[in-house]
């Protein structure tokens, strides 16, 4: 054959091989993106609990819930309000995997 035919067709193969090679490492791979999806999740839920444990604690501070001598009694919203509370740190603690 003639190394003039030969030569583009190597380059091309070769400049092809690079290009497929570059964009597969280039790009994250589904099981990557997977994994960082996970690694958010926990964070939002860790952040979530969180927040949702300082407002229990809150509301119990404001009210002396664990004080029985000093204890205030609670309007009906805040009692809802802490019911729902502590009916989504059991959710988020079941996410976490923390009991």
């Amino acid at each position: 054959m003639n190394l003039n035919k030969i030569l583009p067709m190597v380059a091309i193969l070769f400049t092809l091989t690079a290009g497929v090679f570059g964009a597969t490492t280039y790009f994250a791979t589904a099981s990557d993106l997977i994994a960082t999806q996970k690694t958010l999740d926990t964070y939002i839920s860790s952040e979530r609990f969180t927040k949702v444990q300082d407002r229990i604690w809150t509301i119990e501070d404001r009210y002396k819930l664990n004080d029985p001598v000093l204890r205030v009694p609670l309007p009906q919203t805040t009692k809802e309000e802490l019911r729902k509370l502590r009916i989504e740190l059991e959710k988020l603690k079941v996410i976490l995997k923390l009991d």
